[in-house]
């Protein structure tokens, strides 16, 4: 009995790396500003299997509002051509509840130095001293990798004092710039704004080749749901949107 059960405490720590290369995914940010704190995921998702802590994080924000625990989206259109020229009556691309498909369906685009998800602060963290020994900030933060840089949230984000951003290709060709805002003034610091850009690129892949050039997307849908912990639950409708040409 006892070889059987190092075998599957050893199964699953080694299985994973076995795995199809969508299942390591899920990198994500955390903003820790506010009473209202949450990780940000690279590719759009708050999925339940999206990185490390995933079902243990409300051990790191006890104190706060609200906690999202899990996230779903999904881009629809009618009359979709793929690259082979098939017509596909209704195209869906998107990702669940429980994880993202990272490969084929929602691909977050690193940048030159590989990064597929970047935190920009207002300001540095302070520097921590309990009893005259330095404490790391990064312990009460999770701000690793982060960029002091006020003049680009100005430009997209106004008077946000954090903003993690991040790009994604679909399967379906649109190229969607995630940008999400906190802030840590008392009167603005219970809530965090999701702000999607969707461009019609025609990239359905990591490279710079167009697949689908000149493709209208027709009758396009956006839906998101997702709960919110650890009592209010949130269900996002869909928004219809007017044709989306290239």
């Amino acid at each position: 009995m006892r070889r059987s059960w190092c075998f599957i405490i050893i199964f699953c720590l080694v299985a994973p790396a076995f795995l199809p290369g969508h299942a390591e995914a899920g990198v994500y940010k955390w903003i820790q500003i506010g009473k209202y704190q949450t990780r940000i995921v690279d590719s759009g998702d708050q999925g339940e299997s999206a990185g490390e802590g995933t079902f243990a994080y409300y051990y790191y924000t006890d104190f706060t509002y609200a906690q999202i625990d899990q996230a779903g989206w999904m881009l629809g259109c009618k009359n979709w051509t793929d690259v082979n020229g098939n017509l596909i009556p209704v195209k869906i691309a998107g990702a669940g509840h429980g994880s993202a498909d990272e490969n084929v369906d929602t691909i977050p685009i690193p940048d030159a130095d590989g990064t597929t998800i970047r935190t920009f602060r207002r300001y540095s963290l302070p520097n921590i001293t309990v009893d005259g020994v330095g404490i790391d900030p990064y312990l009460f933060t999770g701000a690793y990798g982060y960029k002091v840089d006020p003049d680009y949230i100005d430009q997209w984000g106004g008077t946000a004092d954090i903003m993690v951003e991040s790009k994604i290709n679909t399967s379906m060709g649109i190229t969607i710039n995630q940008r999400c805002f906190a802030w840590s003034q008392r009167n603005h610091d219970d809530y965090i704004i999701f702000d999607w850009t969707l461009t019609n690129t025609g990239n359905i892949d990591l490279d710079d080749d167009i697949e689908l050039n000149g493709q209208t997307i027709q009758d396009l849908y956006f839906w998101r749901a997702g709960s919110i912990s650890p009592s209010l639950k949130l269900r996002m409708g869909r928004l219809h949107s007017r044709n989306l040409s290239s």
